[in-house]
């Protein structure tokens, strides 16, 4: 015989990247009167009890064909401006909220929205080689200032600095880990002012529960702004999506300027970095580098690093296809120490003629790790105009 029974679409909080479907599951009899939307909630899924959030609940009659799990219990309701703002950078990303929550959201899901902030705060973008200063004049003293920053390392050296300005640091992370989040997420709770240093891992965290705050994004031309796990979340991205529901004050620091982020177009100064250069050139970049190898001493070869960031990607297919059965063959990347020989592959820094400030960023950072460690930088190019010598002030403006 039919009954109805109070039912629950439930999204599992699982770590594999599934779809967004919803599970449906019987609410218990003792739980059908506190039941509500956005829940978490425990179910059994798999053979295993997991994390879901309630999506929808409703009426209807039990089909006695089909076995139904019940709803084991239920934890907090999430607030509904945060499952918004998770659901929203999911869509962007078009993966599964169950996934995002797993991996990116679920220590802080029982965080509530204070009451409604009606200040717009328009984002800024400061560029330089040297950011500092900058920094130190957009500190708010009578807020909250989180500085986001690309590695531990940066923080150390970022913390020198500020307190040889007389800047109390409040807190800065000395280690990754849930344990460091913890009491990062702790401080900067109990705080109402103050500086305090984070890894770009908590971004994540759209502090809903504070009203007024200064966020510092510092060095965002670095490569750890971008998540290395799927779906290769960018971090910039998640605080643009982040601060159309906080509306906290954020500020951009990097080197140079990525037109993906800025909107408004300002002249910059640049010079290029002083680097030791030198140009091969082919009909193909395999002539290119027998020409290097040609004329060069064999062991600039064999101990140089190969930037493949800047050509097209059948030249890098090409290229890694080539190289393939020798494993002394180095390929740079950010993470790694900057080699004395360097060798660039067909750099270009635009697509259809039309310039990628990106790769454009990218690359002059790439110039000025390279100025910095004194290396040598070998280009093979099927290209007669040597590209580096055209990144002029005034002709990186006019590309802008």
């Amino acid at each position: 015989m039919s009954s109805t029974k109070v039912f629950a679409d439930v999204i599992v909080i699982t770590k594999g990247r599934y779809t967004n479907k919803a599970y449906t599951y019987i609410v218990p009899k003792h739980l059908s009167k506190k039941i509500e939307v956005n829940d978490l909630v425990k179910v059994p899924y798999n053979n295993r009890e997991v994390n879901g959030i309630i999506r929808k609940v409703y009426n209807k009659v039990l089909n006695d064909e089909y076995s139904y799990l019940h709803i084991n219990s239920v934890s907090f309701n999430v607030d509904t401006t945060l499952l918004n703002y998770i659901e929203k950078i999911s869509d962007y990303y078009i993966n599964p909220l169950g996934h995002s929550i797993s991996y990116y959201f679920f220590n802080f899901l029982n965080q509530k929205k204070v009451s409604e902030f009606k200040v717009n705060r328009s984002s800024e973008y400061n560029f330089n080689i040297d950011c500092r200063d900058l920094l130190l004049n957009n500190l708010n003293e009578d807020s909250i200032n989180i500085i986001y920053c690309p590695s531990l390392k940066s923080i150390s050296d970022l913390s020198e600095y500020l307190e040889s300005r007389d800047i109390n640091i409040t807190f800065k992370q000395s280690a990754g880990g849930i344990a460091e989040q913890k009491l990062l997420d702790k401080k900067i709770s109990d705080s109402n002012k103050g500086v305090i240093l984070a890894l770009t891992t908590s971004i994540f965290n759209p502090q809903l529960h504070k009203s007024e705050m200064y966020k510092h994004f510092w060095d965002i031309n670095h490569y750890k702004y971008n998540e290395s796990r799927k779906p290769n979340f960018n971090l910039i991205d998640v605080a643009n999506i982040q601060n159309t529901y906080t509306h906290h004050k954020h500020i951009y620091y990097s080197e140079f300027p990525n037109y993906r982020y800025v909107t408004v177009n300002e002249n910059i100064k640049f010079k290029l970095p002083n680097v030791d250069i030198k140009y091969f050139y082919g009909s193909t970049v395999l002539e290119a580098l027998n020409s290097l190898v040609s004329h060069e001493n064999n062991s600039v070869v064999s101990k140089a690093t190969f930037n493949l960031d800047f050509c097209s990607n059948n030249i890098k297919n090409m290229m890694t296809d080539y190289f393939d059965m020798d494993d002394s063959i180095g390929f740079y990347k950010e993470a790694s120490k900057i080699s004395k020989y360097n060798i660039l592959v067909e750099p270009t820094i635009s697509h259809n003629k039309i310039l990628n400030s990106a790769s454009l960023a990218k690359l002059v950072r790439y110039l000025n790790r390279l100025s910095n460690s004194n290396s040598l930088l070998f280009v093979i190019t099927t290209n007669n105009n040597e590209l580096l010598n055209t990144l002029t002030e005034e002709n990186i403006n006019l590309w802008l």
